[in-house]
């Protein structure tokens, strides 16, 4: 596993770049970026889902059917976060394979 420091173009972003040693290199690794934005949305998305029980969750879908501009905004940015998420967890997930190296690069 190589580490590789990536900066992103977008000023306050986090970026997430894994690339595991011995695969294809347009099959290698997760590179993400995700604004600070991005991830101030999902926190508070998730939040109000939480304390509204889950009805926050369905007025976003609901306005996002209609096409509502804010719900578009927010959807495409909680999609977005989850992706990375997905993709880290897909990660960690994979370290049994390539042993304590990976998870150090990966931290």
């Amino acid at each position: 596993l190589r580490r590789q420091k990536t900066f992103s173009s977008e000023p306050g972003a986090i970026a997430l770049c894994v690339n595991p040693v011995g695969m294809a290199s347009e099959d290698r690794g997760v590179q993400e970026a995700v604004s600070l934005d991005c991830m101030e949305n999902y926190v508070l998305y998730k939040a109000f889902d939480i304390i509204s029980e889950g009805s926050y969750k369905k007025l976003v879908v609901r306005s996002k059917e209609t096409n509502e501009q804010w719900a578009v905004e927010l959807h495409g940015k909680v999609q977005r976060v989850t992706a990375v998420i997905k993709s880290v967890l897909q990660e960690v997930n994979c370290l049994h394979e390539y042993g304590k190296d990976r998870l150090q690069t990966m931290c």
